[in-house]
């Protein structure tokens, strides 16, 4: 077993005072009595462990934090605890690894001061209330308020001369936390924690976001020094660029204003709307928060429309090809922007066909030249179960415009109405109806003006084949009954069974399945497949009231009779 003699040193690298600077002890130390030491550290620790197991009953409550003050002094961290406490506390959040050039360094960043080659070591450091660190070899080094970039060049250029053909390096373990207020328009205004690398955006985040009428453009970030940044917030959220959000440091004020200025863009943009304005604003700066420019947009007569005082206006046209996107356009308070889309940009017109086809779907179509006939062509024809006779075609658009007087005359009854007045909503009603039919019974559109062009947005359905009619109604046994070809509506009837006591079967009513119009059966001279035959009910009589019209009726009579014939003599 190695001996210990008077004058030997055993140091902790971390724990070097700075009269024994860590790299000149080491120096001084052979390998073996590094081994020396490291046999005393195994011992001492497994004594520490034997009271550990010894008193395990009685000792059960003892902290870790016990354990590390009965370390002998050179044994501990930095602070004095084996460095627990500094791991044991949270750690700010960071939005990513940190940029040197940009970190400002302050009171609390925790640094790491390394030397490589053969001067291994390691001794961290943390910045002082003052903002200062204590190097070995240099002392106390103010730091506070520099670029950690900065930082690092200075303090490894003064240590050059006292550690030759080592490397040096300065790393930044632990961001600090501090306070900014944020104030003004947000939800929660007071002052916020934040850690070291923090941008404006994460202190408005932290006060809750901001009010309905807060400025997101115009938010003033006063620094301790009496400088002032403006945050460009809403920049930063459409675009990403970092200059509208710049980072924060100790003390800052973030006041977030009431908006009072905008700005307007319409057009061929992808986010037309008002925006607000923030000074030293230009066309290109507006056209990057407004999400760019349309594929279809002209940029070659881009129409600025300018107040000038309460009531002028200025009308002002630019070219952005000549403007180089409008950077060198400045806008102005109250500013409206329109971009005008180039005409018929790329036009897609397109139809849909549903139902028995053998390819439904949707289709391009030449407006004013594709007709329904080509559209079934395309879609493969018909299937043989396809309704031929009764191809839908349902075209959006037609009569949605407001109409007064059909509105009030669709709120009365027909009892209501007059008979020029119900004529009248008759023929407004047909003019609103949007569905119209096309007969392809015999193979071709029939007839041949019912083939009419298609347009954009049109809809063809071909329904699908029901070979009965429904009979219901005031009849024995309502239900479907198989479609003969020929038959009257009378015929139908009977196969229902007839109609029932109080069934009136001469006013009965057929329903066509194409048209859905509604006329009396004896009037139709033939019924398709799908029709509906409705029966109605006789009209309920009362003896007394049939023999007071009998009464009422024959004395009119009578007193006629009487008239005429004292007229007469």
């Amino acid at each position: 077993m190695a001996r210990l003699f008077d004058g030997d040193v055993l140091t902790n690298p971390k724990t070097t005072p700075d009269k024994h600077p860590a790299v000149r002890t080491t120096s001084r130390l052979s390998a073996g009595r590094f081994r020396i030491g490291g046999v005393v550290l195994g011992a001492w620790l497994g004594v520490v462990a034997a009271i550990g197991v010894s008193c395990e009953p009685a000792c059960a409550q003892t902290s870790d934090d016990d354990v590390i003050r009965s370390l002998p002094e050179g044994l501990r961290g930095p602070s004095g605890d084996g460095g627990a406490s500094r791991s044991a506390s949270t750690r700010p959040t960071l939005a990513g690894p940190v940029d040197p050039t940009a970190y400002r360094l302050g009171p609390g960043d925790v640094l790491s001061l390394e030397y490589g080659g053969r001067a291994l070591d390691a001794k961290i450091l943390t910045v002082d209330a003052e903002g200062r660190i204590r190097v070995p070899n240099l002392g106390l080094v103010d730091v506070g308020g520099k670029t950690l970039s900065d930082a690092r060049a200075d303090i490894i250029q003064r240590l050059r001369p006292f550690v030759p053909g080592a490397s040096l390096d300065l790393r930044l373990l632990e961001p600090r936390t501090f306070n900014v207020y944020v104030l003004g328009e947000v939800k929660s205004a007071g002052t916020k924690p934040v850690s070291g690398d923090a941008r404006v955006l994460e202190a408005v985040e932290a006060a809750g976001g901001t009010n309905p009428n807060a400025s997101r453009r115009n938010i003033r970030l006063i620094h301790r020094d009496g400088r002032v940044d403006i945050a460009d917030l809403e920049r930063f959220e459409r675009t990403g660029d970092w200059d509208g959000n710049p980072h924060l440091r100790d003390g800052d004020r973030v006041i977030v204003p009431v908006i009072t200025e905008r700005v307007g863009i319409f057009g061929a943009v992808a986010r037309a709307n008002f925006y607000e304005f923030r000074e030293g604003d230009s066309l290109s700066t507006l056209l990057r928060i407004a999400g760019g420019l349309l594929p279809e947009a002209r940029v070659d007569s881009v129409l600025i429309v300018r107040f000038r005082g309460a009531r002028d206006l200025d009308t002002l046209y630019a070219d952005l090809d000549q403007a180089s996107r409008g950077d060198a356009i400045a806008m102005q308070s109250d500013d409206r922007v329109f971009i005008r889309p180039q005409p018929e940009w790329r036009p897609i017109h397109q139809v849909t066909v549903t139902g028995e086809v053998r390819a439904p779907g949707t289709y391009a179509i030449v407006e004013g030249r594709t007709r329904v006939s080509d559209l079934v062509l395309w879609a493969g024809g018909f299937t043989p179960q396809a309704a031929s006779r009764i191809v839908r075609l349902e075209r959006d658009g037609i009569g949605t415009a407001s109409d007064v007087e059909f509105e009030r005359l669709n709120r009365l009854s027909r009892g209501e109405m007059t008979n020029s007045e119900y004529q009248t909503f008759r023929s407004k009603l047909a003019v609103r109806q949007s569905a119209y039919l096309v007969d392809f019974s015999s193979g071709r559109p029939a007839p041949p003006d019912a083939d009419v062009p298609l347009r954009d947005g049109d809809h063809v359905h071909v329904p699908r084949l029901d070979l009965a009619v429904r009979v219901d109604g005031s009849v024995k046994n309502p239900g479907m009954v198989a479609f003969h070809d020929g038959w009257s509506a009378a015929d139908y009837i009977h196969m229902a069974g007839g109609t029932t006591r109080r069934g009136k079967g001469g006013d009965a009513r057929l329903t066509h399945s194409g048209s859905s119009n509604t006329v009396f059966a004896r009037d139709t001279h033939r019924i398709e497949p799908g029709d509906f035959i409705w029966v109605p009910e006789k009209r309920d009589t009362s003896f007394w009231a049939v023999f007071r019209d009998v009464i009422i009726v024959t004395g009119q009579v009578a007193t006629t009779v009487l008239v005429i014939h004292q007229v007469t003599k």
